[in-house]
């Protein structure tokens, strides 16, 4: 296996996790760097069964399941119920920093294996605990002996309770968010912990519920019924107090619309129904927006019904007002402000955690944009297709690949979809727009002219 170089680059990790949860954190520790020894038993990890699987491996012995949560990772196979394989086990602790595990409470400690024990042959170590509802050490949850999988955790954390188009239909959130979530807790709490670990020399213990975690997603639940007294439910595609704000009809499928500034609104009711909407009391404010906001999104649904194209929404009204260069510059101010703090960002996270290949995203600025001059000058100092991108306040070189690289052959690792997505998010925001091929994806300027 080729030696990492991340930012977690010497982390040394055992793995005893299985599903999605404990294995999602330590993916996460390996694609930045850390060693992560996976420790499996011989049936293996419950996920391998899972699915799906390609055509060409028949015994079905690598699930896409298993696979893309189990990258970078190497593999053990050790009987943690016989003397040997516990002694080899042992052996390993002594020579890691952190342990990760996501059995049920008591399972560690029936093998003779708890945290308390390891702890005597590695003082250092960090051990970090996911449960469905905790560990003892933290605290007793009447639940704590249930099993709990990631519909479980969005059930009784509230998430589906807030999820759906009513009540009477509590929806479940597409992706296992109460796993996925979770893991990236757990992840940023053995982070803090090595930082402890680091500064004092003593390890600690580090527990997740997956329950308290969904708790934590659910976070405008918690401030709305502490404000308000209520007890908050769906919402379906619109929001609870800002408006309009969620997803709406177009002649050809749906468009996504979040207004909160009074300023986004004076712009998106001028091309709606002109004057007229703009200055109606009922909406020319943000308070009152959220008073009103059915009224409002009953309202808008129809209009933006009848003039958005999803497919050609650049031609539209919508679109030329709101690019305009006689419009109000402020949202174009903000573009760049964003464009500028998109660009550091990920140079930092290169720079802090060097092995992401798939958040490596970087272009050459629309000389076109109708933006102020300055800001047109800090951009081009952000960005060149043809060396390493200047951070603005350091003017130091950033090891980022240019995205030209990064889609044209010199992919370094990463996700292929993953940098498609982060590139045409990026790329449509400042004004780029992209098309595939069969070598990867080719970049075009508005103007034609390909990059």
């Amino acid at each position: 296996m080729t030696e990492t170089t991340g930012i977690l680059n010497g982390v040394r990790v055992l793995d005893l996790s299985r599903m999605l949860s404990g294995p999602y954190c330590t993916m996460m520790l390996a694609d930045h760097g850390a060693e992560v020894i996976k420790i499996e038993s011989g049936t293996g990890d419950t996920s391998r069964a899972n699915g799906p699987f390609r055509d060409d491996d028949p015994d079905h012995l690598w699930a896409g399941y298993f696979v893309s949560l189990n990258r970078s990772k190497k593999s053990v196979t050790l009987d943690l119920k016989t003397p040997d394989g516990k002694a080899a086990f042992c052996t390993l602790v002594r020579d890691v920093d952190v342990l990760v595990e996501n059995f049920r409470p008591g399972v560690m400690e029936r093998l003779g294996l708890s945290y308390e024990y390891l702890a005597t042959l590695n003082p250092r170590l960090v051990y970090g605990a996911v449960r469905g509802f905790g560990d003892p050490r933290s605290g007793q949850s009447p639940y704590a002996d249930w099993p709990c999988y990631d519909v479980v955790a969005q059930a009784m954390g509230g998430l589906m309770a807030i999820t759906g188009p009513d009540a009477a239909s509590p929806t479940k959130v597409g992706p296992g968010v109460g796993d996925i979530f979770s893991g990236m807790m757990m992840a940023f709490g053995l982070m803090a912990a090595l930082r402890h670990a680091d500064a004092t020399g003593a390890g600690q213990f580090v527990d997740v519920a997956m329950y308290d975690a969904m708790i934590s997603l659910c976070e405008r639940a918690v401030y709305l019924n502490d404000f308000t007294g209520t007890v908050p439910g769906p919402e379906g595609n619109n929001h609870p107090f800002l408006a309009p704000f969620g997803l709406f009809g177009a002649r050809d499928g749906a468009v996504a619309l979040g207004i909160v500034d009074d300023a986004f609104w004076r712009a998106l009711a001028g091309v709606m129904q002109g004057d007229a909407l703009v200055c109606d009391p009922r909406f020319s404010t943000r308070a009152a927006r959220a008073e009103n906001r059915q009224v409002l999104n009953t309202l808008d649904g129809p209009i933006l019904q009848s003039r958005i194209d999803t497919k050609t929404w650049r031609s539209d009204p919508l679109w030329a007002a709101a690019n305009s260069p006689r419009h109000d510059q402020r949202p174009a101010c903000r573009r760049a402000q964003y464009a500028e703090y998109y660009c550091q960002s990920r140079q930092s996270r290169q720079t802090v955690a060097g092995g992401v290949k798939s958040t490596e995203v970087w272009s050459s600025p629309n000389a076109g944009c109708s933006l102020p001059p300055q800001t047109r000058r800090r951009q081009r100092s952000l960005f060149n297709a043809n060396r390493a991108p200047t951070n603005v306040r350091s003017k130091q070189k950033s090891p980022a690949r240019s995205l030209w690289q990064l889609c044209h052959g010199d992919h370094g690792g990463g996700h292929a979809a993953g940098r498609w997505n982060a590139a045409w998010l990026y790329c449509k925001f400042v004004h780029f727009s992209l098309a595939r091929s069969t070598s990867g994806v080719n970049l075009y300027r508005e103007d034609g002219l390909k990059l």
